[in-house]
């Protein structure tokens, strides 16, 4: 295997590393567990180069082959106008990093048809193959322009690790109905922004751990009879109010309408950890909370 100080010949940065765009029901990723994308600076003009993809073998620690001086001038996948029902993910996480822009971008741009229905799960955004070295992009990890699209998910492998971006998850205006859920956000400047937030923003009121359980308490705008799902989220210290480890889900449904507090109970957490819940309600997910500290 080259070494990363070696250069690929006349390898130059590109625009992106994939566009999409008039192509519906798309699938970047692997759908078994020995292969998987890495697009990153090395990759050579528009559309993914034979160079970027390598199995497990290839890239066993997550190495991360740079073949330029340079990041790329573009995105890492932009998925835009007629490219509607795109899924990027897998199997085995594409891996986007030190791409110039965004890791992803999903946006109609100037064109009329919205890629609606775009799924983004199981990659590794901004993050190594090992799942810890990082490689930060430039601007956001995952950059929404429209709506009706999924980061992440409740099956098992569905999150993403999204991490050292500017943003993990940035959110344009108006867009609505893109559910954040079980995704590793850490290390961002900011976590999930919202240009237009919706649902509100959750506050934690009390996070205790007693006999191995620790209890959430949250204050949350809820609707009359529709369903809320909180998660549950620490990390390592609240000077990152983000989520790397989700600890729970919990849904709520409430009677009426307006503010109420809502306990949660989960494990895996000690005193002392970093805790932030999400709000997510009719399929929108709301910004992290605030940071609290389990006592």
């Amino acid at each position: 295997m080259p070494s990363s100080q070696q250069r690929r010949p006349n390898a130059e940065p590109n625009g992106n590393g994939l566009a999409l765009m008039g192509t519906n029901k798309t699938f970047v990723g692997a759908t078994s567990a020995a292969g998987s994308n890495l697009i990153t600076n090395f990759i050579i003009g528009n559309g993914v180069s034979s160079d970027a993809n390598h199995g497990a073998a290839g890239y066993p620690n997550g190495e991360v082959l740079e073949f330029s001086d340079e990041k790329d001038r573009g995105s890492g996948i932009i998925v835009s106008a007629g490219a509607g029902g795109t899924t990027i993910g897998g199997a085995r996480a594409n891996v986007l990093i030190r791409n110039h822009v965004d890791g992803i971008l999903v946006d109609s741009g100037s064109w009329d048809s919205d890629p609606t229905g775009t799924v983004i799960q199981g990659n590794h955004i901004g993050v190594g193959g090992n799942g810890t070295s990082a490689f930060a992009n430039g601007e956001e990890g995952v950059s929404i322009g429209v709506s009706d699209v999924q980061v992440g998910g409740t099956a098992p492998g569905a999150g993403n690790l999204i991490a050292n971006n500017l943003t993990g998850v940035a959110l344009g205006a108006h867009v609505k109905d893109v559910p954040i859920l079980s995704n590793s956000i850490w290390a961002n400047r900011f976590g999930i922004a919202e240009t237009t937030p919706e649902p509100a923003t959750p506050s934690i009121k009390t996070a205790t751990v007693k006999s191995g359980v620790l209890t959430v308490t949250s204050e949350i705008q809820q609707h009359t009879g529709v369903a809320a799902t909180i998660q549950v989220f620490s990390s390592t210290s609240c000077q990152d109010p983000e989520g790397r480890k989700l600890l729970g889900t919990s849904v709520a449904t409430a009677n009426s309408s307006g503010k109420s507090t809502v306990p949660v109970e989960v494990s895996g957490a000690a005193s002392g950890a970093a805790i932030t819940v999400t709000l997510t309600e009719n399929s929108s997910t709301s910004e992290f909370s605030n940071c609290t500290t389990a006592q």
